[in-house]
């Protein structure tokens, strides 16, 4: 049987690869990056990932940038989804915290920052479940979902976008304003985790994942989007 090998040009694009998405995680990571930096990192490896997935689709080559990318998944160091994943373990806490009853406004700005980190981890997420199945299996445990509900629970009070509107002098006045983008964001997360894997849905119905939904649903304040 005659394999195909890469040669020097795929040798190359798989090394650039590599490189890019070592140098975003590691920034994405890294507890002295800014966090400015972790967010532009986050778009960068967003984007290739996106990009990826497109061009996959005209792509005959077994060492497509998409394939290319999903071979990366396997090790450790590029592993985008696991990776990624601790940014919304990592900032669930002080979401939680900082969307509780009778925070000053000032703190808006904060949640939107942490609320934007979140759901650029979450597309980076669903575009490597939905195309590596390891990194989907994984996901599909009890643990990794109890994060998503949990996520899902807080993202109810939480506003990730600034309502802008103009006062008599013509400057802005920003304040919080209902945006599906999160909750939506984080459905769709558990979704393309959950499709086509029976033992994700028994973990995720352990996790009472379920009743998060409804508990969603039932919310007076729950926009169209997310229903």
């Amino acid at each position: 049987m005659d394999l195909a090998r890469p040669d020097d040009e795929d040798q190359e694009r798989i090394s650039t690869l590599r490189e890019d998405v070592e140098n975003d995680l590691d920034e994405i990571l890294s507890p002295r990056s800014s966090s400015e930096s972790k967010t532009i990192a986050l778009r960068r490896l967003e984007v290739l990932i996106g990009s990826a997935c497109v061009k996959s689709s005209s792509q005959t080559s077994p060492f497509s940038d998409m394939g290319n990318l999903m071979r990366l998944q396997d090790g450790f160091e590029c592993n985008s989804c696991s990776l990624g994943y601790q940014r919304p373990v990592a900032r669930l806490e002080l979401l939680a915290g900082l969307t509780k009853p009778g925070v000053d406004d000032e703190h808006y700005f904060t949640v939107k920052e942490i609320a934007t980190q979140i759901v650029l981890s979450l597309s980076i997420i669903q575009g490597i479940a939905l195309n590596h199945p390891r990194s989907k299996r994984w996901l599909g445990r009890i643990k990794p979902l109890e994060i998503f509900v949990d996520l899902l629970l807080a993202s109810r009070h939480v506003s990730p976008t600034i309502s802008a509107s103009t006062s008599s002098s013509g400057s802005p006045k920003s304040g919080p304003s209902p945006d599906p983008s999160l909750t939506s964001t984080i459905l769709d997360t558990i979704l393309c985790i959950l499709v086509d894997s029976t033992p994700a849905l028994r973990a995720f119905e352990q996790c009472n994942g379920v009743q998060a939904i409804v508990k969603i649903l039932k919310r007076a304040g729950t926009p169209r989007e997310v229903r």
